[in-house]
């Protein structure tokens, strides 16, 4: 993440005018002069993920996953988290439902972040569209348990 070159501040907002000798009657107080910026690097971040079906039936299925992230400008930590799935299909309509748990920062380093529960529903029906309900709880350390619902209707 992140891979390329350096970033610099430029564009209208740098050029401004100025009195290069306000105490001195006479001087010139509309040259215009554009601001330089310092460029700067990007922190490079390295991440590699794996997942697994671990049970894969038609109506089970159980997913695991992890990943290790190596930042530049920080120490590497390791995430994991699992989803259990449910799935039902009566002709065209389908039905989902979905108990999802991870954990950030197993290994590495602190962080306010930690233990994550959520579940899901999804219910389809074919050709028409489909709606699904997905909830989380996050530990936030400091900034107290977080609650996020999302809804997404789709055809």
């Amino acid at each position: 993440t992140n891979f390329g070159g350096d970033l610099k501040m430029d564009g209208s907002d740098l050029t401004k005018r100025v009195d290069i000798d306000p105490q001195n009657a006479g001087s010139n107080k509309a040259l215009v002069a554009n601001m330089k910026t310092d460029p700067w690097a990007l922190p490079l971040m390295f991440r590699v993920g794996l997942a697994m079906d671990v049970v894969k039936t038609d109506a089970l299925l159980f997913t695991v996953a992890g990943d290790a992230i190596r930042p530049s400008d920080n120490d590497s930590y390791v995430n994991l988290g699992g989803e259990l799935g449910w799935r039902s299909s009566a002709g065209t309509h389908y039905y989902g439902l979905f108990l999802r748990g991870g954990y950030k920062s197993v290994v590495g380093i602190d962080t306010e972040e930690g233990l994550s529960l959520g579940g899901g529903l999804i219910y389809t029906a074919g050709g028409i569209g489909s709606i699904q309900v997905d909830y989380a709880y996050t530990q936030f350390g400091l900034f107290g348990n977080l609650n996020t619902i999302a809804v997404s209707i789709g055809w």
